[in-house]
């Protein structure tokens, strides 16, 4: 995942495919490393309930920030009525990646076809 600049924002952004895993998603998983996160493409809301750890958020509308969501606690939740997917990433990653509204995202896809 790139940034606007061409910059590298993340070095993994797991796109889970199907319904059961995006249902799932990073519930009764390890925190995200600092340098991964978990894109939910078609998607304007999330929730925590089950989870054990915080997590940042950001919602996307055609790849660009529309609303940051820094620290969300379990058991809480959030939403973007613009946006159209959803990009989750460790604690804390908001402010140091310095991500901020209206910034353009670009994701690339390093499997062999």
């Amino acid at each position: 995942m790139l940034r606007d600049d061409g910059s590298v924002l993340l070095a993994r952004a797991r796109r889970p495919l199907g319904l059961l895993a995006r249902a799932r998603g990073l519930i009764a998983t390890p925190p995200l490393a600092p340098d991964e996160g978990l894109w939910l493409d078609r998607c304007d809301s999330i929730h925590m309930f089950g989870m054990r750890y915080p997590i940042d958020v950001v919602f996307l509308r055609a790849r660009r920030i529309e609303r940051l969501c820094a620290g969300v606690r379990p058991m809480h939740a959030r939403w973007c009525r613009r946006a159209d997917s959803v990009l989750e990433l460790a604690n804390g990653a908001i402010a140091r990646l310095g991500l901020r509204e209206a910034q353009a995202l670009e994701f690339r896809s390093t499997q062999n076809p």
